[in-house]
């Protein structure tokens, strides 16, 4: 006997079957196939869910469109030279203080927080935080940091 269906993404396991695309496991004389469409937010699109479900997609899609125009632009004028993107010389007082990093820092975090909820990463979202976390004497430079980030997202898109 062969079960289709998809799985909710509150169940346990979703985490592993998101990341393929057809799974199947074995119950005794029962084999039951998980088939995800698309990734999990599609998914959650194709089987209806609620109104509350809905916004937060919606509001998912509204920031990661105005993530990446930030991200580039935000990138391409600490790779100028003008610091306080990725935190490194917080300590040193507001004179580094950018309102567009702020911003595309709140916005990464809030989408690291609504993809994790998905079971979902947000790689660009996460890089640029992992990158605002380093600290020490050893860390290369805002303006050169960004520059290796901006080559970094810029060459999958030119192959």
């Amino acid at each position: 006997m062969v079960v289709h269906y998809a799985l909710p993404p509150h169940e346990q396991g979703w985490v592993a079957i998101e990341r393929v695309n057809r799974q199947q496991f074995e119950m005794d004389s029962i084999q039951i196939v998980a088939v995800l469409v698309g990734n999990t937010t599609e998914g959650a699109r194709a089987r209806g869910m609620k109104k509350r479900e809905k916004i937060k997609i919606q509001r998912l899609e509204q920031l990661e469109a105005e993530f990446r125009p930030l991200l580039i632009s935000c990138l391409e004028v600490c790779a100028r030279g003008r610091y306080g993107l990725f935190g490194q010389n917080e300590h040193l007082g507001n004179w580094w203080y950018w309102d567009e990093a702020e911003r595309l820092k709140e916005i990464a975090r809030e989408i690291v927080k609504i993809r994790s909820e998905y079971g979902e990463q947000a790689i660009e979202c996460e890089r640029l935080l992992y990158y605002c976390s380093l600290r020490g004497p050893h860390v290369v430079g805002e303006p050169k940091l960004a520059e290796q980030f901006l080559n970094e997202i810029q060459s999958p898109q030119r192959r």
